[in-house]
């Protein structure tokens, strides 16, 4: 009896480590294509405008960016400027004003944000930018729950 009850104790922990497993999972998918409406809706508002119009290079949450909504709605449905892990905005960090060198920022799965500030002289090219931002990225590899951010980043064409 106890070694069925020991049994059962563990395929319930099992499944419960699955479960939480698959939603970050879906969770993680959410955040891909959250930040790839955005990022099209930054990427469309810019070239009808031809101007990136934050007015200073920092960090900000994507809610402050009402003008993809009206008066032309480049982002339709406000919902998808949720992280689904942490309830709040997401994140556009932007380098220079004015520019199109900006990174789109959710919190993953460790639900802290790591990125709390831009990297300084974050270069133009997409490598080496990708390598300044490497420390903060999410990697699943080392875990689900790892540390880190997950990212979208644009570049200006050369």
């Amino acid at each position: 009896m106890l070694v069925v009850a020991l049994a059962m104790v563990a395929l319930l922990l099992f499944e419960s480590k699955n479960r939480k497993e698959t939603k970050i999972g879906l969770q993680l998918k959410q955040v891909e294509d959250d930040l790839l409406e955005i990022a099209s809706a930054l990427e469309r508002y810019t070239t009808d405008n031809g101007v990136f119009p934050l007015p200073e290079p920092g960090i900000f949450s994507v809610r402050q960016l009402g003008w993809l909504t009206t008066p032309h709605p480049y982002l339709w449905d406000w919902s998808v400027t949720t992280d689904p892990f942490t309830n709040d905005a997401y994140r556009l960090g932007l380098w220079e004003a004015g520019s199109s060198r900006w990174v789109l920022i959710s919190a993953g799965p460790d639900r802290r944000r790591d990125l709390s500030r831009l990297p300084e002289d974050s270069p133009l090219e997409a490598k080496l930018l990708s390598e300044r931002l490497e420390p903060f990225r999410y990697d699943p590899s080392n875990g689900i729950l790892s540390n880190g951010d997950v990212f979208h980043y644009a570049l200006p064409s050369p």
